[in-house]
């Protein structure tokens, strides 16, 4: 190891910038295998049932592509936390997905549930075919959206403080930007055409959004995670 400028601050830099990098993969890759094992999943569960497939293959490369693209590129630039430099080195030969299990499997299942319930509920109903599968699109978008804030942080709960919350600016506008799209893809008639969706009304927004919130306590699991 040469120091070029001789000063050993440059190696707490380096450190530094390792960690941040090897954190902010982390983060990328718990969010796309939640998101991930969501949809397979949920296809799975839908199946065993004798439900028709609450996505169309357009549908769900929509949320791969779009949807899910954006905040997974954003977590990928996402701010060090403060506390990096506190933790103590990882132990060598530590596989990346170290302490994943959990949260995805709890994700994976909640997800699951919050995606398939305005599904069946729609279905029950009487409700078209394309109805219920459009509240289930934008249910595991809106779902995949705040789990995103989730996958931030491994140490604290980030819904706890406004200013946690929106410390990752590329985030938040990943995820207004992935909204917009997914409002487009309900309401342009072109978008409309190719994905198969049906406008939502009010109440379905409210009860999609009901849903989503099952997002938000999967923190703490989070949490938990690194210690089991």
């Amino acid at each position: 190891l040469v120091l070029a400028d001789d000063n050993f601050a440059t190696i707490v830099a380096a450190i530094e910038e390792g960690r941040g990098i090897y954190s902010n993969i982390r983060k990328f890759i718990l969010y796309m295998l939640s998101a991930n094992w969501g949809e397979i999943a949920s296809v799975m569960v839908a199946a065993l049932l004798g439900l028709p497939l609450p996505f169309t293959p357009v549908q769900i490369l929509w949320i791969n592509l779009l949807t899910d693209g954006l905040p997974a590129l954003a977590l990928g630039v996402d701010p060090p936390s403060p506390e990096l430099m506190k933790k103590p080195p990882r132990p060598r030969g530590e596989s990346i997905y170290h302490g994943m299990a959990r949260f995805v499997t709890i994700s994976t299942i909640v997800e699951t549930f919050s995606w398939l319930a305005p599904f069946y509920l729609a279905l029950k109903a009487g409700d078209p075919l394309a109805r219920a599968r459009t509240l289930a699109f934008t249910e595991a978008v809106l779902f995949e959206l705040l789990l995103s804030f989730n996958c931030r942080s491994e140490d604290k709960f980030v819904y706890s403080s406004f200013k946690e919350l929106i410390a990752n600016r590329k985030l938040l506008w990943a995820v207004i930007g992935s909204l917009a799209l997914q409002l487009a893809a309900l309401y342009l008639p072109p978008l409309r055409y190719l994905l198969g969706t049906q406008p939502l009304s009010l109440n379905d927004w409210l009860l999609l959004l009901l849903f989503s919130a099952l997002s938000i306590p999967l923190s703490p699991y989070l949490l938990r995670s690194k210690k089991g």
